[in-house]
């Protein structure tokens, strides 16, 4: 039974110097709490996200969207908690 996985994952641009060939995307990895690898992806975000840091915010969000339960980090709380 799993009862620890962490998300990774990386945005990336092609051809960002160039607006009109811009590329965006994003790769995810998942591991299990002993550093095994049980599950992986890619992706294209919307066409509107236009920068590497946005399609790696982007690639945040469908880890959310995917998680039956929200990521929390170290100190439990909620991967979208702000303050301290």
């Amino acid at each position: 039974m799993l009862h620890i996985a962490t998300g990774y994952c990386d945005g990336s641009l092609v051809l960002g110097k160039w607006a009109p060939f811009r590329s965006t995307g994003f790769g995810i990895a998942v591991l299990s709490s002993d550093g095994e690898l049980i599950g992986f992806g890619n992706g294209t975000p919307p066409s509107r996200i236009s920068r590497a840091a946005a399609a790696e915010l982007w690639a945040i969000a469908i880890i959310i969207e995917m998680n039956p339960f929200p990521p929390h980090d170290e100190h439990g709380l909620p991967v979208h908690h702000l303050g301290g």
